[in-house]
């Protein structure tokens, strides 16, 4: 069963929402992440990725290392995705705006070869 995520923010969410995990023990690492504003929603929002370790308890996103994804850069305002070929550990949307509706994150990582 590939592993699938899916998260969706009400209108007036802004900043850094808090991130989703991926599994680094797929390989390849091939995911998806798709950004959907619902219904009349708009927005302004990118998608940030880390590559730091969460397997401590004590690990946050506030200690994490982000990079924005190139593919949803920050200004994205239409429904969009992303493809990640390098095992990623969390993903993150960060909100400069929604209003109107809602936006979902939809997560998608197959399954390993191996």
């Amino acid at each position: 069963m590939p592993y699938n995520r899916t998260v969706t923010y009400p209108a007036g969410s802004a900043g850094a929402m808090p991130s989703v995990d991926l599994d680094t023990s797929i390989s390849p690492s091939n995911a998806v992440a798709s950004v959907v504003l619902n219904g009349a929603a708009t927005g302004s929002f990118s998608l940030q990725y880390t590559l730091d370790d969460f397997s401590s308890p004590y690990m946050t996103d506030a200690q994490a290392t982000w990079f924005t994804s190139p593919d949803i850069p920050l200004g994205s305002a239409a429904n969009v995705n992303a493809a990640f070929v390098i095992p990623v550990t969390r993903i993150r949307v960060v909100f400069a705006s929604l209003a109107g509706g809602s936006c979902t994150l939809r997560v998608l990582q197959g399954m390993s070869i191996n």
